[in-house]
């Protein structure tokens, strides 16, 4: 019997982290599948602020190809990964006993995907940044400090203040007014 609810507990566990690591993958940004942190962030708003980093018209013609061939060649491998994250959760999941081999085999794959992507997405960033002059960088530097902030910022003013003072999770997590714990 225990042994039973040992194995139970740790099919469970497999479940909810084949969960967890899909829905890590599949948050959407723009109605593009995966979202890419190293070309988000000033990347993404480049034509919002070229005016405040001096760019020039061949700077910022070049950064949106690399951006546009970029997003091209990272498509398949976006899609290969969503649909093998797919079929991991349909492994997990099945009745009966589990195909570990499988599942590893599966789990390998997405990784290898996720690795040559996060080298093209490198790859990526740096043919950008050569684009730039280095008062061109700093001058980024300074803006993703500026937007890290002010995410912080924004992020602080939503939380709600919970039991003794300590911050809470969000809105109407603290107590009601006159009332302790």
């Amino acid at each position: 019997m225990r042994k039973l609810m040992t194995v139970s507990m740790v099919v469970i566990l497999m479940i909810a982290c084949v969960f967890a690591v899909d829905a890590r993958g599949q948050k959407g940004h723009h109605g593009q599948g995966m979202r890419n942190p190293i070309l988000s962030g000033p990347w993404e708003f480049i034509e919002d602020i070229a005016d405040q980093i001096d760019l020039t018209e061949d700077q910022l013609d070049a950064i949106k190809a690399l951006r546009k061939e970029h997003r091209h060649d990272a498509e398949p491998q976006q899609s290969q990964i969503r649909l093998l994250r797919s079929d991991l959760r349909d492994l997990m999941t099945e009745s009966g006993n589990l195909d570990k081999k499988s599942i590893m085999l599966t789990i390998d794959k997405i990784t290898d995907l996720e690795n040559t992507l996060m080298k093209a997405n490198v790859n990526t960033t740096i043919k950008m940044k050569d684009i730039l002059t280095e008062k061109q960088q700093d001058e980024l530097r300074e803006l993703r400090k500026e937007m890290k902030e002010n995410r912080r910022n924004k992020r602080d003013s939503r939380q709600g203040t919970g039991r003794k003072g300590k911050s809470g999770r969000g809105p109407g997590r603290s107590f009601p007014e006159g009332i302790d714990e």
